[in-house]
């Protein structure tokens, strides 16, 4: 299932009130803006909403609508999902999820609600606490199977921050008894540590997997002939060795550890690591077909390229939109790097503009002229932002 757009506000009356209203999505998408434009503060509503649909946080305070398209055989299957939550509370003002326009749940600030059931198409009364969501209590296989593309989105999307050390003091340890292969490998949990990412996969798939890291370490100018798993030297947890990660340079004879790579590095690293294991858990569950759009996670990465230097962060913005075309990933990015926006397409872009409270996105399904009219003055793409040129004739 992908996410073709979504509206949010919090705060609505307060001073402290934040809004973007229906921000649209694509297959690949770079989100560019100004410093204290929203970039970050937008993915994390993206990362919240999935977090709740799927269980894995209680609810927030915000107004959430989020729109998703899925393949059904030969034909699209619109969603919408509509959460609000009241400001500074986790209770559940009201809920709403709609399929194709027919309306599959909605429940009231009480908690009561109703639920359709597929069966007979007849709404099943529920009541459900006021700080849990009906799509989540109410979520079954057999009597409401809706809520499972919702869940399973939402369960996938793996959120990582580049601009952070994405996990480089987090390490793995093989416990005693622990089987060696896992299909159920969650890797939205494990967005910040790639070490295990990477036990558990190569356990799985050998040097498949580490021949796609080593492709593309190489790609990004990171020569490297080997990555190993070694344990930690005088380091124990709960009378276990921990192992870390590295990786051996072609220049040295000895592997170059998770701790004494360069941020820049390490995090290019992971994200390597990250977005292979995604594609290879998600090929084998299918096996015999390509991955359609919506089948692989969600991948959002906030700051892509931060800590790189230029020529290897366009590399690895090269690198992810192509296997993300490859495999059908959604992949929405985060930058205001100049030779990032140079080297992303227009068509990909999503602008913020924040004025107070209001964020406005102009991207090229909304501001589809302009767009088009700024490919034909042969300027360098990050003259269309900082000259503002996408705010000519909007209102």
């Amino acid at each position: 299932m992908q996410l073709t757009n979504i509206s949010y506000q919090e705060n609505k009356g307060l001073p402290s009130h934040w809004r973007v209203e229906r921000l649209t999505l694509g297959g690949i998408s770079l989100v560019v803006g100004k410093n204290s434009s929203g970039k970050t503060r937008l993915l994390n509503v993206i990362d919240n909403i999935a977090k709740m649909v799927s269980g894995r946080i209680f609810a927030t305070s915000g107004e959430w609508k989020a729109n998703f398209e899925r393949r059904k055989g030969q034909a699209l299957e619109h969603q919408e999902y509509s959460l609000n939550v009241a400001a500074g509370t986790r209770l559940v003002v009201e809920e709403s999820f709609e399929i194709n326009h027919q309306r599959i749940m909605h429940r009231q600030e009480s908690g009561a609600g109703f639920v359709l059931k597929k069966s007979s198409k007849s709404r099943v009364q529920y009541k459900v606490p006021q700080d849990q969501l009906m799509a989540v209590v109410r979520r079954d296989e057999i009597q409401h199977p809706y809520f499972d593309h919702l869940h399973r989105w939402g369960a996938g999307l793996c959120y990582y921050r580049f601009g952070s050390e994405l996990g480089k003091n987090s390490f793995t340890a093989l416990a005693p008894n622990e089987p060696t292969q896992d299909s159920n490998l969650l890797l939205a949990g494990l967005v910040d540590n790639a070490a295990h990412v990477y036990r558990k996969t190569f356990d799985r798939f050998k040097d498949v997997y580490k021949s796609l890291i080593l492709d593309d370490l190489q790609t990004l100018g990171f020569p490297c002939s080997d990555v190993v798993l070694a344990f930690t030297p005088g380091l124990i947890f709960n009378g276990i060795p921990p192992m870390q990660l590295g990786v051996m340079e072609k220049d040295r004879t000895w592997p170059t550890y998770q701790g004494e790579m360069s941020q820049g590095m390490y995090r290019a690293f992971a994200i390597c690591v990250q977005m292979n294991a995604n594609i290879l858990w998600e090929k084998s569950l299918r096996v015999g077909r390509e991955l359609a759009l919506g089948d692989a996670p969600m991948v959002v990465i906030d700051d892509i390229g931060e800590g790189l230097d230029y020529t290897r962060s366009k590399a690895l913005v090269r690198c992810l939109i192509e296997k993300a075309t490859e495999n059908n990933i959604q992949l929405v990015m985060s930058s205001n790097d100049r030779f990032i926006m140079n080297d992303v397409p227009l068509e990909n872009w999503v602008i913020l503009h924040r004025e107070g409270s209001e964020v406005r996105a102009f991207d090229y399904q909304n501001s589809k002229e302009l767009f088009e009219e700024f490919q034909y003055l042969g300027l360098n793409n990050f003259d269309f932002f900082s000259g503002e040129l996408f705010l000519r004739n909007s209102k």
